[in-house]
């Protein structure tokens, strides 16, 4: 039996930063919202559609992906995920030890690979960590696009 997600998006606290939460395991996704919840809006998607399908009106910052989901793998969700928003920092969590998904994983832009159970500070450290490198990134493309106006107002006056 699925289980319904209402919209998550409403009940959120608009200081706190969001994760995302993929997993098709009703059970992971609760104990990571349990991990989490205290400093970040966890927000939960039980397949890659409705991952997908939540990222025009997610705020997400940091995803956190099962490599195995039922619909998709979580290396296809991955690379779907940052052909949308590159910016998305992602970690990927699996019950599969694999060295193959793994490398293949952070070549397609994850940031971290968690094997499950998930670890409590080890998932918390990740998620920082990757919501600092999400926030050291988006400065920077800030910067860029800035200094990208400026020079066209010089090269306008010039």
């Amino acid at each position: 039996m699925k289980s319904v997600i209402p919209d998550q998006a409403s009940a959120c606290d608009p200081v706190k930063p969001a994760v995302l939460v993929v997993d098709d395991d009703y059970a992971t996704r609760l104990s990571l919202k349990v991990i989490l919840g205290e400093k970040y809006n966890v927000l939960e998607a039980e397949s890659g559609a409705q991952a997908l399908a939540m990222m025009g009106s997610s705020s997400a910052q940091v995803a956190l992906l099962d490599i195995r989901l039922q619909d998709m793998t979580g290396t296809e969700l991955l690379r779907q995920i940052k052909t949308r928003n590159p910016a998305l920092e992602v970690i990927m969590i699996t019950g599969y030890q694999d060295v193959d998904s793994a490398r293949a994983s952070m070549r397609l832009g994850a940031c971290d690979y968690l094997p499950k159970p998930v670890d409590l500070t080890g998932v918390g450290t990740s998620v920082a960590t990757a919501l600092e490198k999400h926030r050291r990134g988006r400065t920077s493309t800030d910067e860029r696009n800035e200094l990208q106006e400026l020079r066209k107002t010089v090269e306008h006056y010039a």
